[in-house]
């Protein structure tokens, strides 16, 4: 319960930076509207702008020691958005169980979660084999109970839907389809 607090508190906390962003957006329109309406009748098209920043209410500083105590499972945690999942929950203190289906490529991960002070536990699993997942989740409940699960893993080819087999095509799926499912908990 407390788990999914904290995920609708955080959820929430993005929906308010992302109304905060709409709203100077609407605002910088209706100014230049105004602005323009004198010298001009035409509607102005105004550009929004494009934030690179990660916004200041859900910065990782803000969590420092929010999740102390907590285990978090991150699925696709090898590179990427999976990666940089991780290191934020380790610089706000969890423990991490991360899964890939490759462990080696979790190395790197590892040690950046770990220089922020995480403990860190790796696993090897194809979240589209059902049997790896059922069984990985249970090692991964020896360590504690798991408070958050970032259902992360997902991919497929680059290529273009028309030129990719049919086999191609399908992996795609099962990895995104399987990947954020959550009946193996």
């Amino acid at each position: 319960m407390k788990a999914l607090k904290t995920l609708l508190s955080v959820s929430f906390i993005i929906y308010l930076s992302q109304l905060r962003l709409f709203v100077r957006n609407c605002e910088g329109f209706a100014s230049k509207l105004g602005a323009d309406q004198g010298a001009n009748s035409r509607l102005a098209m105004v550009q929004p702008t494009l934030n690179t920043e990660v916004y200041a209410a859900i910065h990782p500083d803000n969590f420092k020691g929010h999740f102390k105590g907590k285990l978090v499972v991150v699925t696709g945690a090898g590179r990427g958005i999976g990666r940089h999942i991780a290191l934020g929950f380790a610089k706000a203190g969890a423990t991490l169980a991360l899964l890939d289906f490759d462990i080696e490529r979790q190395e790197e991960t590892r040690k950046l979660c770990e220089a922020e002070g995480a403990k860190v536990y790796l696993y090897g699993c194809d979240v589209t084999k059902y049997y790896q997942c059922v069984k990985t989740v249970g090692e991964i409940k020896k360590l504690a109970t798991i408070d958050v699960l970032v259902n992360n893993a997902g991919g497929g080819p680059i290529r273009g839907f028309i030129s990719q087999s049919f086999d191609e095509f399908w992996g795609g799926v099962e990895q995104n389809f399987k990947g954020v499912s959550s009946r193996y908990l």
